[in-house]
């Protein structure tokens, strides 16, 4: 009970970090004019394209930001 409880405070806490990670690097790019190498480095840790629908004619893609994971 008390490990779960512990593990439980360091993921909250482990979060709350992350959350401040990704808040830094949103206020670096308050006026993005232009898609950059630097931004996508900073913002984006994965894209996952999957295979086009055949019926519907669309593609599911999910991204991955660093530190906050898929916000969809």
């Amino acid at each position: 009970m008390i490990s779960d409880l512990t593990a439980e405070l360091k993921q909250i806490h482990d979060d709350e970090e992350n959350t401040e990670r990704f808040l830094k690097i949103v206020d670096k790019y308050t006026d993005i004019t232009e898609l950059t190498y630097d931004l996508l480095r900073d913002f984006i840790d994965k894209i996952y394209i999957y295979e086009k629908d055949k019926v519907y004619k669309t593609r599911k893609i999910e991204i991955f930001y660093n530190y906050v994971g898929n916000i969809s």
